[in-house]
């Protein structure tokens, strides 16, 4: 395969370090590459698009800081000709938040499905599609757009058979946090 058939090389950046990729930005012009917003703070990222020093951002919804900044990403992508593809692994759940944000977001390409649906055919189980398609078709995810919030339910009875060992807990009850309180001003 030639280089040329890349579509991104993806850790160019971290491995570069995000100071030298800068600076190569016209050197390498010719390459695409993409980045993994949890190497970078959301300014760099912002950096990077302005300078067209990446052609693919690939924010981690889990670690980018959730729904909403994950999408500001993504709009400030789109609004650089910046294309998106998300990254991801995690739980169902959280895959279910990435599929909503993704089909919000003009120039999502792609989203990646995690390797443990393929590893662990009880992944999807972990949860109940609560509208009428299934969680993936074909490789496609569906956008559950015929129920409400995300379009699942936590499966009690398959999350407890995937439990850890040493802590078979279940939402077990959390008395610690009865009398504290944190005074969080910001958002209150």
């Amino acid at each position: 395969m030639h280089w040329s058939d890349l579509i991104w090389l993806r850790w160019k950046i971290f491995a570069l370090g995000f100071d030298r990729t800068m600076e190569d930005t016209y050197g390498f012009h010719q390459y695409t590459y993409g980045y993994r917003r949890r190497y970078l703070s959301q300014r760099s990222i912002y950096k990077l698009c302005d300078a067209h020093a990446v052609d693919i951002v690939q924010p981690d919804m889990g670690s980018s800081g959730g729904i909403l900044e994950t999408k500001k990403i993504g709009d400030y992508a789109e609004e650089k000709d910046t294309t998106m593809i998300m990254h991801f692994a995690g739980t169902p759940i959280c895959f279910m938040a990435n599929v909503h944000m993704a089909a919000a977001t003009q120039n999502a390409l792609a989203l990646e499905i995690p390797n443990q649906c393929s590893d662990n055919p009880w992944w999807p189980n972990l949860v109940r599609m609560v509208g009428k398609k299934p969680m993936i078709t074909k490789g496609f995810a569906n956008v559950p757009d015929d129920a409400p919030g995300l379009g699942v339910e936590l499966n009690d009875e398959e999350i407890k058979k995937h439990l850890h060992p040493e802590d078979t807990s279940y939402f077990a009850p959390t008395p610690q946090w009865n009398d504290l309180r944190s005074y969080d001003r910001l958002w209150s």
